[in-house]
């Protein structure tokens, strides 16, 4: 499988849960399932990052 990008790798996980989960716990899943491999120092201040840059340029639009 080739690497996901942030966005597309939250999307996933958040759809596979079918439920509302923690941006740490959404950052454990992609670690673990490999869904990103260059995960960098925080992965966790990236998803919420991510989460908070879809909200505020996509509006109810988002997916996250």
């Amino acid at each position: 499988m080739a690497e996901l990008g942030w966005k597309d790798a939250i999307i996933k996980v958040l759809t596979e849960a079918k439920g509302a989960m923690h941006y740490t716990d959404i950052a454990q899943v992609i670690a673990a399932k490999g869904y990103k491999t260059k995960v960098g120092a925080t992965p966790p201040a990236s998803i919420a990052a991510t989460i908070s840059l879809s909200f505020l340029n996509e509006g109810e639009k988002s997916p996250s």
